[in-house]
């Protein structure tokens, strides 16, 4: 079949309102080996525009299976398309899907790889809403401002966002839940489920219990783990802070 064809079928596929993800992946696996096989036989404006369109659906599937492995993938074939301008430019989804592929970057901690991508990035790609999206985290990573950065969930650019989010929201409190154990032994539990953005001593629990904590809530007070774990948690923030380049005092979280 040729690749015109299989985007023909992945096209089918992604149009379709209720999504067979088993046969969204299968066929876009065939269509990434076809195009494995014979990219370098690809040498017009349309075979290359095929080629890219493919995998802009590629990408998208990934997103919508939560496969961010598979996404990171997609996105690396996709670049060397996008790296070509006029090719790039027959583009619909460049810059949403680069939006999202900057949003996954800030979920894994790869801040060297976010800033190489925005480097190649054009000024008017900086002012679209699916780019300033993660250049706003970003910012407010580097300042500390965690609250800032899950209350901008509620201002997704779109709907594809949410599973990064989610993702980056989880990564932002266990940050502050690291930062708070490192400098306390017992904090307000009202102040501490503020910080942590969790809704009532249940979430809590539930969080503790997840993350394997060896936390206790006694009333109205919650408490930290034993000096051992409190060391190496503070080994860990620093690293993280160094990575991240957050702000080690944690009174710039209230």
């Amino acid at each position: 079949m040729s690749l015109q064809s299989q985007l023909e079928s992945l096209q089918k596929i992604a149009n379709e309102k209720q999504q067979n993800q088993k046969e969204a992946v299968t066929t876009f696996k065939k269509f990434q080996l076809n195009l494995i096989r014979n990219g370098h036989r690809l040498n017009t404006e349309q075979d290359l525009k095929t080629a890219m369109n493919g995998l802009e659906i590629g990408a998208q599937i990934a997103i919508n299976i939560a496969d961010l492995n598979m996404f990171d993938r997609v996105i690396c074939q996709l670049k060397q398309y996008y790296l070509v301008k006029n090719i790039a430019n027959l583009s619909k989804k460049r810059q949403h899907l680069m939006g999202l592929y900057l949003m996954y970057l800030l979920t894994e901690n790869r801040l060297g790889d976010f800033h190489v991508e925005i480097e190649l990035l054009s000024f008017d790609d900086l002012e679209n809403k699916f780019i300033k999206y993660p250049l706003n985290i970003e910012q407010f990573m580097m300042e500390g401002s965690y609250e800032k950065i899950i209350k901008l969930k509620n201002e997704l650019p779109d709907k594809t966002y949410l599973a990064l989010i989610n993702k980056l929201e989880e990564t932002v409190r266990n940050e502050i839940g690291a930062s708070l154990q490192a400098v306390h032994t017992k904090i307000n539990l009202n102040d501490a489920l503020k910080m942590l953005s969790l809704n009532d001593k249940n979430t809590l629990s539930q969080y503790i219990k997840t993350q394997k904590l060896e936390w206790k809530i006694d009333g109205d007070t919650l408490h930290f783990s034993s000096q051992k774990q409190k060391q190496e948690t503070i080994d860990a923030v620093t690293t993280i802070q160094d990575m991240l380049q957050f702000t080690s005092n944690i009174e710039t979280i209230v």
